[in-house]
């Protein structure tokens, strides 16, 4: 897809657009593949752990709409979210890493607090959770091929994740 702007006001760029359909169509699949494969509590903690490192925005989406289709999952699913947001904080530490190693003297302090306060926060809150796989019989993600909420979310996102992939694409 061309990288150029469709619109004067340069919004809209087909390839950063297409770039995040892909991104959360894939993140969908790996989720349906690891809840299949592994129980859903477990995949759904999986995925969320792996989008984390690639898209916790993606991912809040995408969790965010299945809760509510199916608000007794809701635990679970914002049990995912949480650990989502919880990496996104080593991933910021790991892309500045490689990006720009100088700005970790003054980026380090502040992200592994926030890291280590939002794993807290994780961790305490999981432990609370009942017991068991508490989401409800039969929740599955039933087709992680849709692509409407992958388009919709493609076109109005801030593409922030997109634009620091494209960094390393040149």
């Amino acid at each position: 897809l061309p990288s150029e702007p469709l619109d004067p006001q340069g919004a809209i760029r087909p390839r950063e657009v297409g770039l995040m359909i892909t991104l959360l169509a894939g993140i969908g699949l790996v989720g349906f593949l690891l809840i299949h494969f592994t129980g859903t509590r477990k995949g759904l903690r999986t995925t969320a752990a792996l989008a984390g490192l690639v898209s916790s925005t993606a991912l809040v989406f995408a969790f965010s709409r299945e809760s509510r289709k199916e608000p007794g999952a809701g635990t679970e699913l914002g049990l995912g979210m949480a650990l989502a947001c919880t990496i996104m904080y080593a991933r910021t530490l790991a892309v500045a890493a490689v990006t720009g190693p100088a700005i970790l003297p003054w980026l380090a302090p502040p992200v592994l607090a926030m890291l280590g306060a939002s794993y807290g926060a994780y961790r305490l809150i999981s432990r609370r959770a009942p017991a068991g796989d508490e989401v409800p019989e039969g929740f599955q993600i039933k087709n992680p091929t849709e692509l409407s909420m992958a388009i919709k979310f493609g076109i109005f996102s801030d593409h922030d994740e997109i634009n620091l992939l494209a960094q390393f694409d040149r």
